[in-house]
């Protein structure tokens, strides 16, 4: 896991650098981005990064890859293809991940940015990138004020699960979408359901 952390480091600040630092982020519950037991509280180094910069994490709901839909689409669009290919050498492999990136960024429109590709959208952004030659840290951060967001479906027994810690809220709630939310600034808890406060609870994290 601690191989694979620093990969996701090292990812998140290249393309912090290349495209800027967006508000959020949407992150799967795998266990090297998420934590696990109660040293998830810990936050894991993905998510002190995150806040370290000024971005919310956006943690998926567990075993829903449909909530990160468009990346899923993209993968499913690209992984085939490229698989299908055999490479003699990694900097063959780099070249043809570059042109990629290069014919998604430029050619590709999105009916969501109004018929714009990904370039075109970003000219009319101010982006705030990181410097191009900056060393993104991969160690255990200072923990940083800022929101960390859950995407939880309150289960039948009406409790959702937050970093390995069960809370409830009650069965007739069960089946619906909350988002929770740790203000890590305040040290609180919130459940949001359509924007409005459900229930807050005082939060401690472990800040070691």
């Amino acid at each position: 896991y601690s191989r694979r952390m620093d990969e996701v480091l090292w990812f998140l600040g290249e393309c912090w650098k290349d495209l800027g630092r967006p508000e959020q982020v949407p992150i799967d519950n795998a266990r090297a981005l998420a934590g696990w037991g109660p040293a998830a509280r810990a936050l894991s180094r993905v998510i002190r990064l995150c806040l370290r910069f000024g971005v919310s994490p956006v943690f998926i709901p567990a075993g829903e890859p449909q909530f990160n839909g468009s990346v899923e689409n993209f993968n499913g669009w690209f992984q085939k293809p490229l698989f299908q290919r055999r490479f003699q050498r990694p900097g063959d492999l780099r070249r043809e991940l570059t042109r990629l990136q290069e014919a998604v960024n430029t050619q590709h429109v999105h009916p969501r940015l109004g018929g714009q590709t990904p370039a075109q959208h970003r000219r009319g952004l101010r982006l705030q990138k990181l410097p191009a030659r900056f060393a993104v840290p991969t160690e255990r951060l200072p923990l940083a004020e800022g929101r960390v967001i859950f995407i939880r479906r309150v289960s039948v027994a009406g409790t959702v699960t937050v970093l390995s810690q069960l809370f409830r809220l009650g069965k007739r709630h069960r089946g619906l979408y909350l988002r929770r939310v740790i203000d890590t600034g305040r040290g609180w808890l919130t459940a949001y359901l359509n924007g409005r406060v459900l229930k807050r609870w005082p939060y401690k994290l472990l800040n070691d």
